[in-house]
């Protein structure tokens, strides 16, 4: 999904974002095809360097998203131990 990938680009960037993105869900007011347009707008704005954060599409970085940032920036063998994920 274009999504998912302008995401991973924008977590790559140097102020990008460390947690997951939010999960999109229709409602009455709006439906899940129009968040995704508008949360790729976003991505694409945030990684043209137009707009600062793009805080509100992703939830609150988690000990694990930051354990999985860290590893997947190094080299190195990912091992899983009671739902927390270390680097060797």
């Amino acid at each position: 999904m274009y999504r998912s990938k302008l995401a991973e680009r924008a977590k790559k960037s140097e102020n990008g974002p460390k947690g997951s993105l939010i999960t999109r869900k229709n409602t009455n007011k709006s439906s899940i095809t129009k968040k995704y347009a508008v949360d790729c707008h976003a991505l694409s704005q945030f990684l043209n360097g137009c707009r600062p954060d793009i805080d509100d599409i992703f939830k609150p970085a988690t000990r694990r998203d930051t354990v999985i940032s860290a590893v997947n920036n190094t080299p190195g063998t990912v091992t899983r131990t009671d739902s927390v994920f270390y680097a060797i």
